[in-house]
C-alpha cells in the first residue's frame, strides 16, 4: 500500500516531473487524441455529446425526476439531436456524466435517437429511458476505489 505522504510528495520531486515529463513525451509521439467530447457507438456512429449544466430538477407526473439535458451531434452528417437522460442513482458527477453518455450510446445503437438537420428547431429533448440496472444497485466507485486508483496510477507513472 502507498502511504500518504508519498503521495503528497510526489508532485514536488524533481525525479517524478522528469519521469512524468519523459512519459507525456514519448505517449505523445504515439497517439492522437481526440476530443474529449467525441464518443463511439458499437454502431460504428461517431458522436459529440455536449452537456448543459446544471443538472435539471422538476416533477413530471408527480414524481420527483432529475435530467441532464445534452446536445449530440452526429460527427458523419453533422445533424443534431436535443436529449435528456434521467438520473436516479445518486452518484457522483463523474458517475453521472458516464451514465449519460453510455445511455446515449445505447440508445443510438437500438435505433430510438433522431437527429435532425441542424436548421430544423427541435421544441422538445428526445427522453432517453433510464436503464434496467440504473435502479438497482448504486454504480458509483467508492472513495476507497477511486483512491487506490488513483495511488496505482500516479506509482505507474512515477516508475
Amino acid at each position: 500500500m502507498i502511504s500518504d505522504e508519498f503521495l503528497h510528495d510526489l508532485p514536488n520531486q524533481k525525479e517524478y516531473q522528469l519521469a512524468i515529463d519523459n512519459y507525456a513525451s514519448a505517449v505523445a509521439g504515439r497517439m492522437k487524441v481526440g476530443s474529449p467530447e467525441v464518443f463511439f457507438c458499437a454502431s460504428r456512429a461517431a458522436i459529440r455529446v455536449d452537456i448543459r449544466w446544471p443538472i435539471q430538477s422538476a416533477v413530471v407526473n408527480g414524481v420527483f425526476s432529475t435530467h441532464v439535458l445534452t446536445n449530440v451531434t452526429d460527427q458523419l452528417s453533422g445533424n443534431v439531436a436535443k436529449i435528456a437522460v434521467r438520473l436516479g442513482f445518486g452518484g457522483t458527477s463523474v458517475d453521472d456524466v458516464r451514465y449519460v453518455v453510455n445511455r446515449i450510446r445505447s440508445t443510438i445503437d437500438e435505433g430510438r435517437i433522431t437527429f435532425y438537420d441542424l436548421n430544423v428547431r427541435q421544441e422538445y429533448y428526445q427522453q432517453v429511458a433510464p436503464s434496467e440496472e440504473q435502479f438497482g444497485e448504486n454504480h458509483s466507485r467508492t472513495t476507497t476505489e477511486t483512491e487506490d486508483f488513483i495511488a496505482k496510477k500516479a506509482y505507474i507513472l512515477g516508475c
